[in-house]
């Protein structure tokens, strides 16, 4: 049955429109197709973290690909979201295998000039099984976008915010194929594949016609459904990306599958090579799952090629490709997976990836100290990149601040900031985002009244980077220096912070990114002691247990006890909300040595002794008096 399904999906089309076929057979009978959809598959930026948005990239041109699903258990598994109608119901979930933004292919002068004379401007393209959209048929079709191109849409497209000025991005849904009577529930999704092929552009070529895009959903009951349509936007010549998996059914909605659920998504590709594809930390569509990554980290496989993106209710893997982190006060998490606390303060060199002037990209943070209250904890306050050729800070203090190239600059939601080398810089509520278009770098800041949460990617997995956030190894080797010396467990507290994190301290050599953000930090240099949420005061630490375990973060996870120390230091309850979906770590690094024993201020010398010396004091001089009481009744 998985080889009439692959057969019959190559089948050509025998031309434009909708068509089915039954198992044993491999021909295509035409069928009459639905009436577009009017619903929106909204793009986003990008996602990390629980929100299991990875896509597979291509060292070529991808020419098709096919999504499916592996091991997916339990066999009663359920699952159910939001429509679009309203309300909720079950299985209300899309498949979807997305394109990455693209400068458009086309001999229509409108659409071509996405890119061109509207620099901000670029194209996608989804190819869609859903549910629900166009109630009440289950239908596969195309959907292709502008986005940025304007308030004002080419005829035949719709605008995301219909009659608003604010509108920037234009849709347009191909008319669908019914894919009934019955829909593709959750339990049957091991059963399914859904196949997109990116048209040629050849106009003249006679039917078969190889120039239209197609999608095709196939069963193992042994049917299967095609449709085809214009090739409007020249995917087949900018496609490198692949995003494949189960979302919610449009809108920017979440499909919840129920508990227990694992299932492993697998996007294979077709570049017309062998190599296996890049995992690349990144995701272009808005709807989403429910699940997280793991037990086990996505991998790419020589054998399709293919990616496959282990995902379950539970979760649990070491990271999710190659991305990075830098939370609250200043717990670190590299691209290898590695977790640790990083309390200096200072501007420091989080990542630095070797290239030329347009694939150059170095990643700075600035860490203040959490003040008189807490002096032996740090804080994010500012970040800057060198991405390409551009340079770009973002500021928390002296006041909020966009700068690039040492310039002020307005970054408003919705219209992203478009600079040379493909560089974008956008912005959604309180999160900005610095990112290569050609590169595939970029850099996450989300910024709260006194801290930032920082995230940093790399378009490619394999990318040699260095820095506080590099690519530690999970064994014995897990922290490297500017000089290259290793860390080697157990690691010291003099080691990990005199020796390898002041070698990573910016210096001299290096370019001053942080300069919009004011003058460095006086009196930068590393903590004391380290300082860990088991030294805050009970009923500090009680407080902070109850914020995580209310947010979601469970007590076993490795995260459980940063995100109880940021709560306290960072004086907010929403501390906790980024660790609640966070992929577990490979690894945990704390340093030996100068063990810990702050109080609740963090401050030097807080162990038992210190802490309560006026009661020390007091029973010495009880004891003394004793003493002196016993000597004199001895006198004769």
């Amino acid at each position: 049955m998985r080889a009439w399904q692959d057969a019959i999906a190559a089948t050509p089309a025998p031309g434009k429109g909708c068509f089915t076929a039954k198992y044993p057979g491999k021909t295509w009978r035409k069928t009459t197709c639905l009436t577009a959809s009017k619903q929106a598959n909204r793009p986003r930026t990008f996602d990390i973290g629980g929100a299991n948005h990875v896509v597979a990239r291509s060292s070529g041109t991808v020419r098709s690909a096919t999504g499916s699903f592996e091991n997916v258990t339990p066999a009663n598994l359920t699952a159910s979201g939001p429509l679009a109608t309203g309300g909720t119901a079950p299985d209300a979930f899309s498949l979807q295998i997305n394109a990455q933004p693209f400068v458009p292919v086309s001999s229509d002068a409108t659409i071509a000039a996405c890119g061109t004379t509207k620099p901000a401007c670029s194209a996608w393209q989804q190819f869609i099984y859903s549910q629900y959209q166009g109630f009440p048929n289950p239908r596969i079709f195309v959907e292709y976008w502008l986005l940025g191109f304007g308030a004002t849409c080419p005829a035949g497209w719709s605008p995301t915010l219909p009659g608003s000025p604010l509108n920037t991005d234009c849709y347009l849904n191909s008319p669908g194929a019914y894919v009934g009577p019955t829909r593709v529930t959750a339990a049957d999704l091991g059963s399914v594949r859904l196949s997109a092929f990116a048209g040629l552009d050849n106009p003249t070529t006679p039917a078969p016609d190889t120039s239209l895009d197609k999608v095709v959903l196939t069963w193992a009951n042994g049917t299967a459904f095609l449709h085809t349509h214009d090739n409007l936007l020249g995917l087949n010549q900018r496609w490198k990306d692949v995003e494949w998996n189960v979302v919610g059914d449009c809108c920017g909605y979440k499909v919840d599958f129920s508990a227990g659920t694992s299932m492993v998504a697998r996007a294979q590709l077709d570049d017309g090579g062998v190599q296996p594809p890049q995992c690349v930390p990144i995701g272009y569509t808005a709807e989403k799952n429910n699940l997280n990554f793991g037990p086990a980290a996505p991998t790419a496989t020589g054998v399709g090629p293919a990616l496959l993106l282990a995902q379950s209710s539970a979760g649990g893997a070491a990271n999710n490709c190659a991305a990075a982190t830098s939370l609250g006060d200043t717990h670190l998490r590299t691209f290898g997976g590695v977790a640790y606390d990083f309390q200096s303060t200072g501007d420091f060199v989080l990542a630095k990836k070797a290239g030329d002037a347009d694939g150059a990209f170095v990643v700075q943070a600035r860490q203040v100290s959490g003040g008189a209250s807490w002096p032996n904890t740090s804080i994010n306050h500012g970040v800057a990149t060198r991405i390409g050729k551009a340079a770009v800070a973002i500021c928390l203090a002296p006041k909020p601040l966009v700068a690039v190239d040492g310039k002020p600059a307005e970054v408003s939601e919705g219209k992203p900031l478009a600079l040379d080398g493909g560089v974008v810089v956008s912005r959604t509520g309180n999160v900005f985002l610095v990112l290569s278009r050609t590169q595939g770098d970029w850099v996450r800041a989300e910024l709260h009244p006194n801290w930032m949460n920082l995230a940093v990617g790399l378009g490619r997995a394999d990318a040699p980077v260095r820095g506080l956030l590099g690519q530690g190894e999970r064994e014995a080797n897990v922290l490297a220096g500017r000089d290259g010396a290793t860390l080697k467990e157990p690691i010291r507290f003099e080691d990990l912070y005199h020796r390898y994190g002041e070698s990573w301290r910016v210096q001299g050599n290096d370019e001053l990114l942080l300069a919009p953000c004011g003058s460095p930090v006086p009196g930068a240099g590393p903590p004391k002691l380290p300082f860990f949420a088991e030294n805050l005061e009970g009923k500090d630490r009680e407080r902070g247990q109850a914020a995580c375990a209310v947010a979601g973060v469970k007590r076993e996870s490795a995260w459980f006890n940063d995100c109880v120390l940021d709560v306290v230091v960072l004086r907010s309850d929403a501390a906790a909300l980024v660790f609640a979906h966070l992929a577990e770590p490979g690894a945990v690094v704390r340093p030996k040595g100068n063990a810990a024993s702050g109080d609740a201020n963090g401050r030097e010398g807080t162990g038992p002794l210190k802490r309560h010396w006026p009661w020390w004091l007091l029973l010495a001089a009880l004891a003394a008096v004793v003493l002196w009481r016993a000597l004199r009744r001895k006198e004769p």
